[in-house]
């Protein structure tokens, strides 16, 4: 037994992955002292009790010293560690522990993550069930994720968990990416890092060393992608273009070779026109050929140079804050009024609709006037319209605001139900504009749809509605998961609003549900022009209609696109041997 001992502890030494410094995270234990604030205890004695914490010393088999760690017994009940709440969408949770002794039967989350709700986060766990660990929801009782493995008395494992708002969860384990995927989102309450034997399932018995947990950020992972513009930010600048680095912990990771970065954009790969710099510890990307006015869906494929794949994506949008928004909840009131200039404050005034009643049939259509309860009328206090107070990004307006009133908030419209209503008065700007509205879709996985229309005649109760288009947005992602809906028409194609003055426009409810935050006019892009190519004697000769469109060209369809060089409308060329392809680009 010995000898086979000494076996296992030399194979171990080759994986050792060592402890992080005290600096690299916001809260670290290194084991050598029982947990005090901000850590804050959880006990619940079921049975006899819910066992104890201690500092034990023990022999390392990573570097053949003595260390210590912190011994959790769990008892028949349930004994752990907590921090939080924290508010953050992305969160970063590591430890290092064995296993003393365990029960053969029954469950207890080991370490547990969250992040902020937006009415429901993911809730990704380690959690040793009947004899094996296995990654969990922490808050439901029978919700595997991932099956890690047997349960292996006095063995240590290293592991780092990352969890993110809208689901995405990764998890290191001994240093492999075991998992890479959507974890449900399950958990109503904001983030916290759990650890010990956990307050959600304790059934089964055990005593655990922790050699050293800790909470941090992206940077703490073995393998970090850092992105400009960031991950679900909104009214973002095009200029600078899309930016990425990823940084590789070189005793956690291998690193990145240049070759390893692949990226995608709304559908169309675009990884030839990546701008690669960095080394294998960091891998600096750059995708110059952002455009003003996008909403852009970015998917980054990592493979590090030992072949294992890490997906990442980015949601962000590079929306004017110049363009002209409307509220959700700013709709008409006293029977069709509105107002034109509107300055955001935390009390109700004459330029601001804080408390302004709506006329039912006139400024709304209101089905369940109890429906959301008398807790979610924030906004309009005495309205039957639910408004609550929105978990959405904040735009610069909102901030620029709270600089002088710090109260400032900004609300959604809650709860909108099947065939309610509500207008919308504003003395638009003259031109041709796209309609995107901020909606959460409410139910988990289900589509909502809601009709547009133009309304001629606001302050009367007989209105006529002409029909502009349909918001379809889905799958839903949550009460307070926002995303950016296109109004289109039947077939799904944008369509485009000639709004010029004031104007009344109206969103109608007709199947599943909403709760929206602000609604976007943008510019609409010039119809596409026809690419023309003719041959005239000896030459080619390209055109097309319109203007603020570049030529570009390439040899080899998959390879980058460049402007051509000294263009001119029309572009004459003269015919090779070589193939040449041309596109227009905006």
């Amino acid at each position: 037994m010995k000898n086979s001992f000494l076996t296992v502890t030399a194979a171990f030494l080759a994986l050792a992955l060592p402890r992080p410094t005290q600096a690299a995270w916001i809260q670290y234990l290194d084991g050598t002292t029982v947990p005090e604030a901000p850590w804050i205890a959880f006990q619940d004695a079921s049975g006899t009790g819910s066992g104890d914490t201690v500092v034990v010393d023990f022999l390392d088999p990573a570097t053949g010293t003595m260390n210590q760690a912190m011994r959790v017994n769990s008892g028949t009940g349930a004994n752990e560690w907590y921090v939080g709440a924290f508010f953050t969408d992305e969160v970063v949770a590591g430890a290092r522990f064995r296993v003393i002794d365990f029960s053969e039967t029954g469950k207890e989350n080991l370490l547990s993550v969250t992040t902020r709700s937006k009415h429901l986060a993911p809730s990704p766990s380690v959690t040793l069930v009947d004899g094996r660990f296995k990654l969990w929801n922490y808050v439901l009782a029978n919700s595997e994720i991932l099956d890690i493995g047997p349960v292996v008395k006095d063995e240590f494992h290293t592991v780092y968990l990352y969890a993110r708002a809208d689901g995405a969860t990764k998890l290191w384990w001994d240093g492999k990416l075991l998992f890479d995927g959507q974890a449900p989102l399950v958990n109503p309450f904001d983030g916290y890092l759990e650890w010990g034997s956990g307050s959600w399932q304790f059934d089964a018995e055990d005593t655990i060393d922790f050699d050293w947990v800790g909470w941090g950020e992206v940077g703490d992972l073995p393998m970090a992608l850092t992105t400009t513009p960031a991950h679900g930010s909104v009214f973002q600048d095009h200029a600078p273009g899309f930016k990425f680095t990823i940084a590789s912990q070189p005793t956690l990771a291998p690193g990145v070779a240049a070759n390893g970065v692949a990226l995608t954009v709304n559908g169309v790969d675009r990884t030839s026109e990546l701008a690669i710099t960095g080394d294998n510890a960091s891998r600096q990307g750059s995708w110059k050929e952002l455009v003003a006015n996008r909403v852009y869906h970015v998917a980054i494929k990592v493979t590090d140079v030992a072949g294992t794949v890490a997906n990442y994506t980015v949601d962000f949008d590079t929306f004017s804050a110049n363009n002209f928004t409307f509220e959700a909840e700013d709709f008409n009131f006293d029977g069709g009024q509105f107002l034109e200039t509107i300055v955001l404050s935390s009390v109700a005034g004459a330029d601001n609709y804080l408390d302004r009643l709506g006329v039912e049939d006139i400024d709304h259509k209101e089905t369940t006037p109890t429906d959301p309860p008398t807790g979610q009328h924030l906004y309009r206090v005495d309205s039957p319209v639910g408004t609550e107070r929105t978990r959405d990004e904040l735009r610069p307006n909102y901030l620029a605001a709270q600089v002088q009133d710090p109260d400032v908030a900004d609300f959604n419209v809650g709860s909108v139900g099947v065939d309610e209503w509500l207008n919308y008065t504003r003395k638009f700007p003259a031109g041709q504009y796209r309609l995107y509205g901020r909606f959460a879709f409410g139910t988990l996985g289900e589509s909502f749809e809601a009709a547009v229309g133009k309304v001629a005649n606001p302050t009367s109760p007989t209105q006529t509605v002409t029909p502009l288009g349909v918001f379809k947005g889905g799958p839903g992602r949550g009460w307070q998961t926002f995303d950016y809906v296109p109004l289109t028409d039947a077939q799904g194609q944008p369509v485009s609003l000639n709004l010029n003055g004031t104007e009344t426009l109206r969103v109608t409810l007709t199947s599943g549900g909403f709760n929206a935050n602000y609604y976007l006019l943008v510019p609409a892009p010039p119809s596409p022009p026809t690419l023309r190519i003719a041959r005239q004697q000896d030459e080619i000769a390209i055109s097309w209609d319109g203007s603020g469109f570049t030529l570009q060209s390439t040899e080899t369809l998959g390879t980058s696109w460049v402007p051509v060089a000294n263009q001119t409308n029309p572009f004459k060329t003269r015919s090779t041997a070589r193939a040449a392809y041309y596109r227009l680009s905006q």
